[in-house]
């Protein structure tokens, strides 16, 4: 079978798979999408860390503080809710690149105890600009929430985030393509 050409001839974006799980107070969260955009634009969306608040659901603020070769720091604000229950949350993030198919990040300061993950970028075989994307990482809040919100609360905010960027990276794909 021969390569699709034109990744627009595709239907559109596949499911988010996610799966959630406590690790005592730790939640470990996976992600994982199938997305139709080149893999420039892709990577240019994921290092967008000054204008990621324009786009990322729950995301007030995001500025980079420092940029050395391979590693940028960022800060970024925003709430999580569910339910009845609303917090803000402030974090200050240490990101590796490398690209084109991985950026690291870890906590360096923030309203978590413990926040480390990954986006890791990889081509669909025979298909051009169809990339599978996935983020995988462990939170723990520093607050003292319930477990039993603990994670709801992270998996469904993370959801949300995680689907505003694939929007967004489908949202340049097409306008690349016009």
């Amino acid at each position: 079978m021969a390569p699709i050409a034109h990744p627009e001839a595709l239907a559109g974006a596949e499911p988010i798979d996610i799966t959630a799980t406590r690790q005592g107070r730790m939640v470990a969260i996976g992600m994982h999408a199938t997305v139709l955009a080149p893999q420039s634009v892709i990577w240019a969306t994921l290092t967008d860390y000054d204008n990621t608040a324009k786009w990322i659901t729950g995301m007030d603020r995001s500025v980079v503080l420092q940029r050395m070769p391979g590693r940028v720091v960022v800060e970024q604000s925003g709430s999580a809710d569910i339910l009845f229950f609303t917090m803000t949350l402030n974090v200050v993030l240490e990101v590796e690149e490398d690209p084109p198919g991985r950026i690291g990040v870890k906590l360096v300061r923030g309203d978590f105890r413990h926040l480390e993950g990954e986006y890791l970028l990889t081509s669909v075989p025979g298909v051009r600009d169809r990339y599978d994307l996935t983020w995988k990482g462990k939170l723990e809040l520093a607050s003292p929430v319930p477990g039993f919100l603990a994670q709801p609360l992270l998996k469904e905010n993370v959801r949300l985030r995680f689907e505003s960027l694939v929007a967004e990276i489908e949202r340049r794909a097409k306008a690349a393509r016009e």
